[in-house]
């Protein structure tokens, strides 16, 4: 029987995975629990923005829009009396906005 020597994939394949094995564990290794006094619960996160610029609202838009999400008419605004076609059309016009598609959620029906 001929036996082949010379390269194979088996010798680097398998040097590529003990290095990978070491390393993962040297690396769990090394990391240090943290003490449970440097826990923070995210209801005591209170994050403080480091950007500060001048706000500049946009009340209607330089080119006509396509708003493909909106909810003016949910079922979430039962205490708001819903807008009609004519308000709708009217807000949409102010603000530039060309077509709306209105998504409507929570009725029972």
């Amino acid at each position: 029987m001929k036996v082949l020597r010379g390269p194979t994939i088996a010798g680097p394949a398998m040097l590529v995975s003990l290095l990978l094995t070491m390393t993962s564990r040297s690396f769990a290794q090394s990391q240090t629990p943290v003490a449970a006094t440097n826990d923070l619960l995210l209801r005591e996160f209170k994050p403080v923005s480091k950007l500060h610029l001048t706000e500049h609202r946009v009340e209607r838009a330089r080119f006509p829009v396509i708003d493909i999400h909106n909810h003016l008419n949910d079922a979430g605004m039962m205490l708001r009396p819903h807008p009609t076609a004519k308000e709708i059309v009217a807000w949409m016009d102010r603000r530039n906005i060309q077509k709306i598609t209105i998504l409507t959620g929570g009725w029972p029906n």
